[in-house]
């Protein structure tokens, strides 16, 4: 599961401002920092208000 806050004032308002893993079960750290590299670049527009917008996903990945 993945936490990320997106932004709703500057400096980048709609923009992932910080991303966090609450818990995982990879094996592979590259992997790992690959989504999260990803996830800091996502953009949702502004969020409605002054305040961030805290989202919690669970993300499940399987070998193809």
């Amino acid at each position: 599961r993945l936490r990320f806050v997106v932004a709703a004032k500057r400096p980048r308002p709609g923009f992932t401002r910080s991303v966090r893993v609450l818990s995982d079960t990879l094996r592979s750290p590259k992997l790992k920092r690959c989504v999260i590299k990803r996830i800091k670049r996502y953009h949702f527009g502004r969020p409605s208000g002054k305040k961030d917008v805290v989202v919690i996903v669970p993300l499940e990945f399987r070998q193809g």
